[in-house]
């Protein structure tokens, strides 16, 4: 191939961006496994879902349901709902975290649905979330992508021990899940107490946030 021709490839490649962020890491986002099941393998099941448009409006767990991979101790399934093991519960209990919804699957036994019921203020304009496709019949949206890296400006932390969640639910129509967001200490000692297979994304303080852009030669998938 030419020098040209080499050129001429290079250039015509589709172009993406990535966004990169500097500055100080105020709380981790925490993320799990997924999970080979369903919390309902009937979407006509579901109670927390629009009857119109089938977006997830909430999420209500099915006591009857049977998982069968036992692996983790925070995983989530197909259709959006967060799985503790007894592990991740006891370790919620002896911290005294507050205002956690943790219901016990009847007929999975030793596990958990879990959801923070605390919100973290996250910047959804500054960060770019997408919202696809507004429904008039409940008011959601079909899709809504890129959760935030970036907490609000005017939402204040006292603590750096803490587990709350997003105020938005992200995903596909019925797949819709929140996230899970942690204080620094609080991703400390899930590591110390043993906490398997889980991961963390920081969020970072607006003050003295650095947002550099950086042009690539491929196609970045938001």
């Amino acid at each position: 191939m030419s020098i040209f021709n080499w050129f001429r490839k290079k250039k015509e490649q589709p172009k993406g961006i990535i966004t990169r962020y500097r500055g100080n890491v105020i709380a981790r986002m925490l993320w799990g496994e997924s999970i080979d099941d369903y919390m309902y393998e009937n979407i006509d099941d579901r109670k927390d879902i629009c009857p119109i448009c089938h977006n997830t409006l909430g999420h209500i767990p099915n006591q009857s349901v049977v998982i069968h991979n036992r692996n983790w101790d925070l995983s989530t399934t197909y259709d959006g709902y967060w799985i503790i093991s007894e592990k991740f519960y006891d370790f919620c209990k002896e911290g005294n975290y507050k205002n956690l919804r943790i219901i016990p699957l009847s007929n999975s036994k030793g596990l958990y649905y879990f959801e923070p019921m605390d919100i973290f203020g996250l910047d959804y304009e500054l960060y770019g979330t997408k919202y696809i496709n507004k429904r008039d019949c409940c008011g959601s949206y079909d899709e809504i992508i890129k959760p935030p890296v970036i907490k609000a400006k005017d939402f204040n932390i006292e603590s750096n021990d803490f587990i709350m969640k997003s105020g938005t639910l992200f995903g596909p129509h019925e797949k819709k899940i929140f996230t899970i967001i942690i204080g620094n200490e609080t991703a400390k000692k899930m590591k110390a107490y043993g906490i398997k297979n889980i991961y963390f994304k920081k969020i970072y303080d607006p003050n003295g946030l650095k947002i550099i852009n950086i042009e690539v030669n491929r196609k970045i998938w938001d």
